[in-house]
């Protein structure tokens, strides 16, 4: 099952993963505590228009949700990669 269509790099701060009908960003937030923090904010297409949700994830976070879209995938996502590493 494909999950994931898309993924790209925008101005080296954010990332954008499309997976059809629902569009994901993530922005590197600043940190707390010493923990880096990024905002995953959630766009999703429904027939009734749209829904936006927005949660902040620590760094170990935001590799795990990472990791667990692309578990099943057969392709690469190279900015998913480069993302994280210059985080």
């Amino acid at each position: 099952m494909r999950v994931i269509e898309s993924a790209k790099i925008r101005d080296m701060q954010t990332l954008c993963i499309s997976m059809g009908h629902i569009y994901v960003t993530v922005v590197y937030a600043g940190t707390v505590d010493l923990h880096k923090q990024f905002i995953w904010s959630t766009l999703e297409i429904t027939e009734g228009g749209a829904s936006l949700t927005s949660k902040l994830f620590t760094l170990i976070e935001l590799k795990e949700r990472l990791n667990m879209l692309m578990l099943d995938e057969h392709d690469d996502f190279p900015a998913i990669h480069d993302y994280l590493k210059n985080k």
